[in-house]
């Protein structure tokens, strides 16, 4: 547990995932990018005015899904760890309100998974 700790694993930490899939390459890259920067934007907004309790998330990616495309649809993963629940749900909040605005939308797929 202590390694797990250490390094900000569940259940020492949450995590909060988010998997994009789309049929167009590009325009996935580019919605992973925009996700990318909103959260990045938000977490220095947030250490600004002191929102994340003096404690940054660790924000990794967008990296490509371990098996990235299948039948045609590519897939992009986000990772966002934090000590605080919370946090990450406003996060998800957030980007998901970002994401449904996104003109071109059609065939995006966004999962959200908080552990």
């Amino acid at each position: 547990m202590a390694y797990r700790k250490l390094l900000g694993y569940p259940p020492a930490a949450a995590l909060l995932t988010i998997q994009l899939a789309c049929p167009r390459e590009a325009f996935l890259e580019e919605t992973a990018g925009r996700a990318y920067e909103l959260i990045s934007r938000w977490q220095k907004e947030q250490e600004k005015g002191k929102g994340l309790d003096g404690r940054t998330f660790q924000l990794i990616g967008p990296v490509n899904a371990s098996v990235y495309k299948v039948n045609d649809i590519y897939r992009k993963i986000l990772y966002i760890k934090h000590e605080n629940c919370d946090i990450l749900i406003q996060i998800r909040k957030m980007t998901e309100t970002c994401l449904k605005e996104s003109e071109g939308r059609e065939g995006l797929t966004v999962q959200y998974d908080l552990t």
